[in-house]
C-alpha cells in the first residue's frame, strides 16, 4: 500500500478541512544551543566541501548556532510524550541547510512519539517549505490516511555569509501545529 493517495479534493470531491487543534511558537538563544562548538567540525566541513574551500568560520564562532535538531527536542518537551504518542504524522519544514546537518529533526520527534508515525521532512525550499509540509499533511489528514498531524516550520538565524541581499531571519524559531482530520 503506498503512503500517499490522492485526496478527495483531487478525485473531484471536495475534502474536510483539517481542524487545527493546538499550537506553540519557541524562540531560541544561544543558551538553548545542544551543540557544542568543538561538535560544529563536521557543520565547517560541510561548508568548506559545499564552497570548495575553507571560509572564514568568525560568523559561526558569534552566531546562536541552534540547530533544527535542538528546535524539535524543545517542540519535543513541549508537546510531551502523550501529547505526541496521538500523532500519526510528523512533517519537520525547514527553509535551509541545518547547522547540525548529521540529525533528522523530524526523527528525534518520532522517538519522543513511540509510536509508527510516518516522518517527513521538507527542506531546501525556501519560505515555501511550511507551505508545503502544510499541504502534504492537511492531503494525508483529508484522504482518512492518517488521523492527527504534528507540522513543525523551523527557522535558524545561523546561516553563513552570502552575497545575494535579502531578508535574514532575525532569531531563531520554531512552530508547532497540531491538525486533525475532520471539520475544523
Amino acid at each position: 500500500m503506498p503512503a500517499f493517495r490522492r485526496d478527495d479534493a483531487s478525485r473531484g470531491r471536495p475534502a474536510a478541512a483539517p481542524r487545527l487543534t493546538g499550537a506553540l511558537t519557541l524562540h531560541f538563544t544561544r543558551e538553548d544551543r545542544g551543540t557544542e562548538p568543538d561538535d560544529m567540525w563536521a557543520y565547517k566541513s560541510h561548508w568548506d566541501d559545499l564552497a570548495g574551500g575553507e571560509l572564514d568560520y568568525c560568523w559561526l564562532e558569534s552566531a546562536p548556532a541552534v540547530s533544527y535538531h535542538d528546535m524539535a527536542a524543545a517542540v519535543g518537551r513541549a508537546l510531551g510524550p502523550q501529547a505526541l504518542a496521538e500523532v500519526d504524522l510528523i512533517v519537520f519544514a525547514m527553509t535551509v541547510a541545518d547547522c547540525r546537518h548529521s540529525s533528522m529533526a523530524g526523527a528525534l520527534l518520532a522517538g519522543v512519539a513511540d509510536n509508527d508515525a510516518l516522518v517527513l521532512g521538507v527542506s531546501e525550499q525556501g519560505v515555501a517549505a511550511p507551505f508545503t509540509a502544510l499541504r502534504i499533511a492537511t492531503g494525508q489528514l483529508a484522504s482518512g490516511a492518517r488521523r492527527r498531524a504534528l507540522v513543525v516550520a523551523a527557522e535558524q538565524s545561523t546561516l553563513p555569509p552570502c552575497p545575494v541581499a535579502g531578508t535574514r531571519p532575525g532569531r531563531d524559531a520554531a512552530v508547532a501545529l497540531v491538525l486533525d482530520a475532520g471539520p475544523g
